[in-house]
């Protein structure tokens, strides 16, 4: 039964897909032929002042997938037992995910308003209106200057250099991307267990200004200041309650019942490095480093004390250590065949310092932390190749990452995705994604996740695959 729902949700998902894509592929030109006219049409106003001009693009996929977990919950009434998935009737998260599902994935519309002045300056600014997660607004809103002998200035809510520069394994995943991509909201990783894509203090689209260099002997530089990661838009000035805070992950902080703030960071700033070189036999190569650093805030939260004679919960302010992380990435390339590397390193990012766990003879546990005082904020390694024949395009890519809870405990996960893309006619794509998660926490990391939360169902371990098909529409 289950394999016939999955192959009607399949063709259904793929029908639609088609149909809409045909409709729209019917009035649009591919992207070579896109980018070609811009770049002719930009070298005939060189010298020539020229008011903004709107240029609308965008996307949108659809899928049907399938996927068959294998879930381990953590009793946390006693830390020696476990409750298995069949047994889940005991936990309060028993959702059953294993059913086939249709997917209306990443989608959005970028307009492009740009103008040139008469010193060859360009400027602009960009709208993205994104649909993911069932909530359609403004996802993107910032300016640009560029100038070839300059570089570029990007203003207001967008990525910083530790998003665009990464030119890693994941950079070669197709499909709906894997772990970048809709895999969060199929799966539930399990406690602890950090992302793979971004380090520890990304700023993600909070309000910054970045600068990129021209490129120079394929060297370029990327810099971003970021004053606030909680600040996107027109926030508050300092928005002490709500459920925003970008550069956090639920592998080190998960947000109690009585939690009003998460980690977040003021004078984030990102320095980034990347070199690209093609060789004349057709061979290249192309490697980028960042270093990001801020000044973490403390955080009030909801605290398990023991002082010997009683233990309860308080409100405590946690203070935090300094995130500071950095990530290397490489990619060689021969003709239409690509290996990419890269690896992530987030050191004691955001996590409590030493002196967050005793005051004088009282013991503390912060809550909401996953961590205690000998934890690190883990590490990432991605691996990936791909390779290009006409039309059609395979990949894979491997995901690692681990990470200390205590001396002898740490969570860990291993990700394994294959991609197959084609593209059928200019701006319409198709794809097929088969992803192997294998992640497991610890029993530390669950008991903390269990102190801090209501509901006792920590997931200790997660095995799963998943299978999408579908389709991409771009104009």
């Amino acid at each position: 039964m289950k394999t016939q729902l999955l192959l009607l949700a399949c063709l259904l998902g793929v029908a639609c897909s088609v149909y809409g894509a045909s409709e729209s592929t019917r009035w649009h030109a591919g992207k070579e032929q896109v980018a070609q006219e811009a770049e002719e049409k930009d070298n005939e106003q060189q010298g020539k002042e020229q008011a903004p001009t709107l240029s609308v693009s965008g996307y949108g996929t659809f899928h049907s997938g399938f996927s068959s977990p294998n879930i381990t919950y953590y009793n946390g009434e006693n830390q020696s037992k476990w409750i298995k998935d069949s047994q889940k009737s005991t936990a309060k998260d028993s959702k059953d995910t294993s059913m086939p599902r249709m997917n209306a994935g990443l989608a959005g519309i970028n307009l492009v308003a740009n103008g040139r002045t008469k010193n060859d300056w360009i400027y602009g600014v960009t709208f993205e209106i994104d649909a993911m997660k069932g909530a359609t607004g403004v996802d993107k809103m910032y300016l640009t200057f560029d100038q070839n002998n300059f570089g570029s200035i990007e203003v207001g809510n967008v990525k910083g250099p530790e998003a665009k520069m990464l030119c890693g394994g994941q950079q070669l995943a197709g499909g709906t991307c894997g772990p970048d991509g809709t895999m969060g909201c199929d799966i539930a990783m399990p406690v602890g267990v950090i992302s793979p894509i971004y380090v520890v203090g990304y700023s993600n689209k909070a309000t910054k200004i970045s600068y990129y260099s021209p490129v120079i002997g394929g060297f370029q530089a990327g810099l971003a200041i970021t004053p606030d990661t909680k600040l996107v838009g027109p926030s508050p000035k300092d928005r002490r309650v709500g459920d925003c805070s970008f550069g956090n992950d639920c592998g080190l902080f998960c947000k109690g019942d009585n939690d009003k703030q998460s980690p977040s960071g003021r004078n984030n700033i990102v320095v980034a490095l990347s070199h690209t070189h093609a060789f004349a036999n057709g061979f290249g190569t192309k490697f980028s480093v960042a270093y990001l650093m801020e000044d973490t805030k403390a955080v009030n939260t909801n605290c398990y004390v023991n002082d010997g004679a009683k233990a309860e919960f308080a409100n405590r302010s946690i203070p935090l250590r300094n995130a500071r992380s950095w990530f290397a990435t490489s990619t060689l390339s021969f003709g239409d065949f690509k290996i990419a590397f890269g690896a992530l390193f987030n050191g004691k990012s955001r996590l409590p310092k030493a002196s967050a766990y005793k005051d004088n003879q009282t013991h503390i546990l912060p809550g909401g932390f996953i961590a205690s005082k000998h934890s690190n904020a883990g590490r990432c390694y991605n691996f990936g190749l791909q390779y290009i024949l006409n039309d059609w395009t395979f990949a894979t890519v491997y995901h690692n990452t681990n990470r200390k809870i205590t001396k002898k405990q740490k969570t860990r996960s291993d990700i394994v995705s294959f991609y197959v893309d084609r593209v059928v006619c200019p701006g319409f794509k198709m794809f097929l994604e088969i992803d192997g998660v294998n992640a497991k926490s610890c029993d530390r990391a669950c008991s903390l996740y269990n102190l801090s939360r209501a509901e006792k169902n920590a997931i200790m371990k997660q095995k799963t695959i998943l299978i999408a098909i579908g389709a991409k529409v771009s104009f």
